[in-house]
């Protein structure tokens, strides 16, 4: 019995060698100074879409990441309201991209531009937008609220 389990404790080995010298898909591609240049360019929601698909999946959702995704997404929003109907098509077609972006408006960024973005989902929401616009309203109120 002893032997059996050495020998299936060497097989596992093995095969946890070999499956971390294989690429994995799920590896994020972007090392930190590629992902701050690469967020910096994006300036509306098609780009920052396409961004998402590319890697948001395998790269991660926390720390330097985290925040980036939170300053494109606020910034996005408070200095490009006029293109919601780009956002608002985008989430339509992929509610995980929405639940993203909905989770990125929070306390780590700037309380003026979160306050602007609660303004324009409040008084300035397209008339086929105000699901998305409601929405928007809740999580920079939530974080406005942590920033107290």
């Amino acid at each position: 019995m002893l032997l059996r389990k050495s020998t299936l404790l060497m097989v596992l080995s093995v095969l946890a060698g070999t499956a971390s010298a294989r690429p994995n898909a799920s590896t994020c591609a972007l090392s930190d100074q590629h992902f701050a240049t690469a967020i910096n360019t994006l300036r509306d929601w098609i780009k920052i879409h396409a961004f998402y698909k590319a890697h948001v999946p395998p790269c991660p959702e926390d720390g330097m990441f985290a925040e980036g995704y939170s300053e494109l997404v606020v910034r996005t929003l408070a200095t490009n309201w006029s293109n919601l109907a780009e956002l608002r098509v985008a989430t339509s077609q992929d509610p995980s991209f929405k639940a993203f972006v909905l989770r990125h408006i929070d306390a780590t960024t700037s309380e003026a531009d979160l306050r602007l973005i609660r303004t324009s989902a409040t008084s300035k929401c397209p008339k086929d937008s105000g699901s998305l616009c409601a929405e928007i309203r809740r999580a920079s109120a939530t974080a406005l609220r942590e920033l107290k």
